[in-house]
Parts: structure tokens; C-alpha cells; sequence
């Protein structure tokens, strides 16, 4: 049998921020997930997301999960617009 829990969830813009993360330093918007207590993600324009945190579900206390953009290639510059 399957289990299937249908939640809602909310996302909030938190603001700008600048993030540093090992493929550089990009200025960021900042999406909380249910107020912050399920993670957050942050967002580059132009290149997606670059960092990611969120809650890993059971364990006490709460762990956070996070992933970081490790690599950035510009692909607009490696070809100009002709």
C-alpha cells in the first residue's frame, strides 16, 4: 500500500542578500518555505539556485540539509550575441 500526505506549503521572499558559495559570490533572493521552518532556497538571476537548505523530517533536534552551487559557467559569454 502507499501513503500519500498532501500538505500545503507557503513560500515568502525574505529579501536580497549576497551568497558565497565555491563556484563564487552572487547576489541573491532569498524564498523562505513555511516561514523558514521547512528550509529556504536561494535564487541567482540568470543562473538558478545557488544555495539550498532544508529540513530533514524526524529527527530531533531539527537537522537542516544543504546543497551549494559548486561550479558556474556563464554561458552568455562563451557566446556573444552576433
Amino acid at each position: 500500500y502507499r501513503l500519500y500526505a498532501h500538505q500545503t506549503r507557503h513560500f515568502r521572499r525574505a529579501g536580497e542578500e549576497e551568497v558565497l558559495v565555491s563556484a563564487g559570490r552572487f547576489r541573491s533572493l532569498k524564498i523562505f518555505l513555511d516561514e523558514g521552518e521547512g528550509g529556504a532556497v536561494w535564487l541567482a538571476r540568470g543562473v538558478g539556485i545557488v544555495r539550498s537548505a532544508a529540513e530533514v523530517v524526524g529527527l530531533f533536534p531539527t537537522h537542516y540539509f544543504t546543497q551549494e552551487l559548486s561550479g558556474y559557467s556563464d554561458q552568455r559569454s562563451a557566446h556573444p550575441a552576433g
